[in-house]
This record gives structure tokens, sequence and C-alpha cells, in this order.
């Protein structure tokens, strides 16, 4: 990860020369620096909007790692941690903004899409920030911040003027079982450069807000959610898990009718005192256990 980093801290660079004659507030941000977090690959990857510019800050551009940042500035980075250590994931987690640019206000950083000129400078960042995401193939992203929502391209819209809303163009599918949308694809019109595919494919994300402001109960109900989801993960959110849990499941329901059937009669056998009879569904119960361990060693084979 550290030439990833160094390559981000390269092209943050290209961005700036590319924009060094812009007015107004693109070069306020610009000299106030850009700010990215020290990403590592994780289980779990946290996602906000962009860092602070507090009154007190220096302008400058340097990174930061998340998990030295609970600590640092644990007003923000603190719920992280908290939640991940409601749901067991410990420090198995990381934290990306989807934009560089230091701004307290995000109505200042929404406002730059007022203009071409602001629009283009965003995608530049998000262009960046999809990529990281992309490498990290993290088994769970939780979007932090109703603003970042925005810019995955969950809230696409077509109209008769067109569509709208796509940004890193992410398409999803509802996954009613755990209450997630995962990853379907990618939108033709995405602003990722070069191949319009994703690796992302099957990965569940969660919308919301800043775990700041939620209360006690939203913040259960969230752990509760993440622990499903990372427990079932390598089941049911990998390539072609679709078609591996109905036939696994099946197989299962099959072999557990038989075996009922079997425990059935070897009782009648019992009560009846046939005891050859009730050897042969003993033995034939004992073949169905061996059935059912070689469907869950199939199981086994596939997570890893």
């Amino acid at each position: 990860m550290k030439k990833i980093l160094r390559d981000l801290e390269t092209e943050l660079a290209l961005i700036a020369q590319d924009f060094a004659e812009a007015g107004a507030p693109i070069a306020e941000l610009l000299q106030r620096g850009f700010v990215w977090s020290q990403i590592e690959p994780k289980d779990v990857l946290f996602v906000g909007l962009n860092p602070s510019f507090p009154k007190d800050a220096q302008c400058g551009s340097f990174s930061f790692d998340p998990q030295q940042a609970v600590r640092v500035y644990p007003r923000f980075f603190k719920p992280f941690q908290n939640l991940a250590d409601a749901c067991g994931v410990g420090d198995n987690w990381t934290y990306l903004d989807l934009l560089f640019i230091r701004e307290t206000s995000q109505r200042k950083v929404i406002d730059l899409l007022k203009t071409e000129e602001g629009v283009q400078f965003i995608i530049r960042q998000l262009q960046l920030s999809m990529g990281l995401i992309e490498r990290l193939r993290p088994k769970l992203i939780i979007v932090c911040n109703a603003a970042a929502v925005n810019f995955f391209g969950v809230r696409a819209t077509i109209d008769e003027h067109g569509e709208h809303n796509i940004w890193m163009g992410y398409e999803f599918e509802f996954d009613p079982r755990f209450g997630v949308e995962v990853v379907a694809g990618l939108h033709p019109k995405t602003i990722k450069p070069g191949e319009k595919s994703t690796v992302l494919t099957d990965t569940p994300v969660l919308f919301g807000g800043a775990l700041t402001y939620q209360d006690q109960f939203t913040k259960k109900r969230l752990a509760w959610q993440i622990q499903r989801l990372l427990h079932f993960h390598d089941l049911y959110f990998q390539p072609n898990a679709n078609e591996f849990k109905p036939n696994v499941m099946n197989r299962l329901y099959d072999i557990y009718g038989a075996i009922r059937e079997v425990q059935l009669n070897k009782q009648v056998s019992a009560e009846n005192q046939q005891y050859e009879i009730m050897a042969y569904f003993r033995d034939k119960e004992s073949e169905l256990y061996a059935q059912v361990l070689d469907v869950l060693m199939e199981v086994l084979d596939y997570r890893w």
C-alpha cells in the first residue's frame, strides 16, 4: 500500500497543478492543501466526504493513520472504533474520504458543483478515491455521510433531460435478507477512466449518515447488521454466491428429509423389536450424516 499512497500523493500534486489558475473557492482550497488517510486492506471500509479545516488549522498537505486518529481526533474517529468494537471487528477497519480537500462546511463543498470547473475538480478526486476503493476490495463498505452517498451512484436518476447523479456509477441491487445494497455492476457513464467494470461486484454497502449523530438504538441495529454481514459474507457475498447458495440449501433439505424418514423407520423397527432392520436404518442414518459433512466441506472449499 505504500506505493499506492505515494502514487496518490503524486496524483494530488497533479490536480493542484492542473487547477493552479482556478479562481475562488478552488484557489483557497488548494492553498490549504490536501489530506488523505493511510489506508490498508481491511474487512470494513468506512467512507466519509472530506477532511475538515478547523479555525486553528495550518495550511499544508499530509496523511494520517485512521487508527491513530481515534486517539488524536476522538470526536470524529472514536465512533468508528466504538462501532467496530460493538460488532467484534476490532481494528480490522480503515477509513477513506472521497474528497481530499480541507473544508469544514459541507455546504461549501457541494457548492463547488455549481460550476463546470468545480465539477471537474470534484471528479478528479473521485476518480482517485474510486481507484483506492477498488484496490482495497473490502468485505463491507459503510458510507457514513449523507453527501458522500450521492457520489456512489445509488441515487442515479433518468428523465426526459437525460441521466443524472451517476458519478462513480456503481449500480446496486437490494438484498432483503440482510437489508443492504449490494454492488451489481458499473454504469457505462461512470467517471472511472479506462475499463468500465468493477471488482466490487457482490460487495455489500451500507449507506447512512454520520455516526456521531446516531442514537444508541440505531447504533445497536447497525452493529447487529454488520455482524451478520461479515459472518455470512463468504457464503452470500462472493462471486456466483447466488447460484451456489440455493444449490447447497436444496441438497441439505433433501438430506434432512431423508434423515427424518430414516429416523422414523429406525424408531418403528426398535418398537417392533426388528433389530436387524433397525441396524440397517442406523447405518443408513450414518451415511446420510456423512453426506451432510461432504456438503459442508464443499462450502468450506468454496469459502477458501
